[in-house]
């Protein structure tokens, strides 16, 4: 149960992410610059940097992987029938835990 915890807080974390602004950079300067753009990452900062063929997001591997086990849980019909319950669950009716009592 606790790692489900877990898990929900890295989606909001992503949620939260799409409303910060994004570094765009081309190819040159990311090439010229990459150890501080490394860093930035690092820092949960995400960086688009841009080319005449496309453009490609650099992320850290955290995010990464947050990402990758937000979209498993969201594949999972069983969680999301969760997670819409207790959304639409009344505060008042809501159960309360303690992962340190688990």
């Amino acid at each position: 149960m606790c790692d489900d915890y877990t898990s929900v807080k890295a989606y909001v974390l992503i949620l939260r992410n799409n409303y910060t602004v994004m570094t765009v950079v081309n190819v040159t300067q990311a090439r010229n610059d990459l150890y501080s753009i490394v860093e930035r990452v690092l820092d949960s900062e995400s960086v688009t940097i841009t080319s005449k063929a496309g453009n490609v997001v650099m992320l850290s591997e955290k995010d990464w992987e947050g990402i990758k086990e937000t979209l498993y849980l969201m594949s999972d019909p069983e969680f999301m029938k969760d997670v819409r319950e207790a959304r639409d669950t009344p505060v008042s009716e809501r159960e309360v835990w303690n992962c340190r009592t688990l």
